[in-house]
């Protein structure tokens, strides 16, 4: 290891950029290039000129960027997709005020174009990072490949030799950093005209100056004065490699320090859309098509060709008195006299049909490789395709992106527990006001049970301390008419939840993401069943012992039960009282008072 932390990472760079790793014999791979050639062929762009040995300007038919959409598509999430739930013997209650303040913040900082950039990227790419950052736009959480320099053969980050990213800072953004003061304005004084030498951009001869200081942030193990190896964080700025006359490179030693601290965790995490042994970088559908996008880019150039000689219209003869062109030097109805037949040379395509059976195998193969097939499109099926066909590769193709969406699912559900919730809480921990407001009845209605259970409970323990007695349940019975009438009245849809109500919520949620653990088709057939299980019978959701069996039926498909807890209209406590009291008769004989049922809370936490 360098004992100059300048050359140290100048040299790890210069390795990502410039070695070849093995992965078996006869295959070596690149990440740099590997990269680079992506935004090529997302962006319609050769590897080489535009234009061939002749002249001809090349097409590109792009055959990534449409399957590509078509995965993104396939894998789609939402933030309405996330759903938290209490785990088993807990209460619901807090996990449903957590719920609906979780996605109306989650909303309001823009995770949801995270959570899109993820799904965008991911089958583009091969990999995505999200870096735990804070950041006004969520969406720069998701560290930009071109600018990441690793140890590319790691089978992870957390075993990464080095982990180096890239930044470009105005000056005005460099002071907002939390770094050293000096060091900064160091920074800013010597390199803020320095020319930028990318190596995703041009070459020095071709590069001009910019307002942009380029730093380094580089993790990874670093020996101490002591000799202890320990895991740190560097960021510097200033970083120059320049060519000798020799050939070789020189580092300049002019940077600056302007962060430096030891480290526990590195801050990133990292998804990948098929894994390849021996490498970092996932492998998605762009570079999975790169030989058949070569193919079909020289079918296509070479039909272009050949249509271009076919719009030629040649002519011969054998009288060499004529030298005109007939497209240019005749007029329409002139009478030509020549010693021969004038005769058009036959240069149309005969070969038209090849090239069409050549694209079409192309074709198929990129649908192959990339699950893209028509029932997934959305294309028509060929005139005479058997329906057990189309089954099948509809079947093949959806389990195909519900696998690659569980591991999305899976990956989401780290970030929002690992970076998103940590924020939400500390942004919720005083005490602040739950707008309720555009819910939809059965919300508000389960927000009304919650309000009820509440007051409730605090009117019987309010009874208990001012009689210093149990009230019996006909007094329970009144207490809870009383109230369910005053509720009754129309209320504001707000609720005020207390200061760091959230923190005990850790070890009590799970999130779960739609398409994850869920099968839709077997939840609607739930649904369905359970429509007319209550058709059948309306008492089972009456009769508590098979109520409960009812409901951990819904569960167990993955349905919360607490979605049918809404509470209908309740008679008025005159049409109470009425329907209890006796007509007539003896009087019945006095029964001990019951202790009353204490109602489940959102309190409870």
């Amino acid at each position: 290891m360098e004992d100059n932390i300048f050359t140290q990472i100048i040299n790890e760079v210069t390795e990502f950029v410039d070695t070849d790793i093995p992965i078996v014999s006869g295959y070596s791979f690149n990440q740099y290039e590997t990269i680079q050639r992506i935004h090529r062929h997302l962006n319609n762009r050769f590897e080489d000129s535009e234009y061939d040995s002749e002249g001809f300007q090349k097409f590109f038919y792009n055959l990534s960027e449409y399957r590509c959409d078509v995965a993104t598509k396939a894998i789609d999430l939402d933030t309405r997709d996330i759903n938290v739930i209490a785990e088993q013997g807990q209460s619901y209650y807090p996990c449903w005020y957590f719920e609906k303040e979780l996605r109306q913040w989650i909303k309001e900082k823009g995770f949801g174009k995270l959570i899109n950039r993820i799904v965008w990227e991911l089958p583009r790419y091969g990999s995505v990072v999200v870096k735990d950052v804070d950041t006004p736009r969520a969406e720069k959480m998701i560290v930009d490949l071109r600018n990441f320099f690793i140890d590319q053969a790691t089978d992870s980050l957390d075993t990464a030799r080095f982990i180096i990213e890239r930044h470009y800072y105005t000056p005005e953004e460099l002071r907002k950093m939390p770094w050293n003061k000096d060091a900064i304005e160091e920074a800013i004084e010597k390199f803020r005209d320095n020319t930028l030498e990318s190596y995703y951009g041009a070459s020095s001869e071709e590069s001009v100056s910019t307002p942009f200081i380029e730093v380094w942030e580089r993790y990874g193990e670093w020996e101490n004065e002591d000799g202890k190896y320990t895991k740190k964080r560097f960021i510097v700025a200033g970083l120059r490699e320049k060519t000798s006359i020799a050939g070789k490179r020189k580092m300049i030693d002019s940077g600056v320090i302007l962060n430096e601290e030891e480290i526990n965790d590195i801050p990133y995490r990292e998804v990948h859309w098929e894994r390849v042994r021996g490498r970092w970088l996932g492998k998605g559908f762009v570079e999975k098509l790169f030989e058949v996008q070569v193919r079909v880019n020289e079918v296509v150039n070479l039909q272009a060709k050949g249509l271009w000689w076919t719009a030629l219209h040649l002519f011969q003869t054998r009288d060499e008195t004529i030298n005109r062109n007939l497209l240019s030097d005749v007029v329409n109805g002139e009478i030509i006299t020549a010693a021969s037949e004038i005769m058009p040379i036959v240069n149309e395509e005969r070969n038209l049909q090849s090239y069409q059976t050549e694209m079409d195998r192309w074709e198929r193969q990129a649908d192959n490789l990339a699950f893209t097939y028509a029932p997934i499109t959305g294309e028509r099926l060929p005139a005479g395709t058997p329906l057990g066909s189309a089954m099948i590769q509809t079947e093949m193709a959806q389990g195909f992106f519900d696998l690659k969406r569980e591991a999305v699912g899976m990956f989401l559900k780290d970030i929002i527990f690992d970076l998103i919730i940590p924020r939400f809480k500390k942004a919720k921990s005083k005490e602040h006001i739950l707008n309720l407001v555009g819910e939809s009845p059965e919300e508000l209605s389960k927000f009304e049970q919650l309000k009820f259970n509440y007051e409730y409970n605090q009117r019987i323990l309010k009874w208990i301390k001012d009689n210093e007695t149990i009230p019996t349940q006909r007094e329970a019975q009144v207490l809870e008419m009383t109230l369910r009438e005053r509720l009754k009245e129309p209320t504001e849809k707000f609720a005020e939840i207390p200061a760091r109500f959230y923190d005990t919520l850790k070890y009590k949620i799970d999130i779960v993401i739609t398409g994850e653990a869920i099968d839709v088709a077997s939840k609607l057939n739930t649904l369905q069943v359970a429509i007319q299980l209550l058709a059948s019978n309306p008492a089972i959701i009456k009769d508590e012992q098979i109520k409960r069996i009812f409901y951990k039926l819904l569960d167990l498909a993955g349905i919360n039960p607490a979605d049918f807890e809404v509470t209908g209209e309740q008679p008025s406590l005159e049409e109470e009282i009425g329907r209890t009291l006796p007509t007539g008769g003896s009087i019945r004989v006095p029964r001990a008072p019951a202790t009353p049922a204490i109602l489940p809370e959102a309190t409870t936490v």
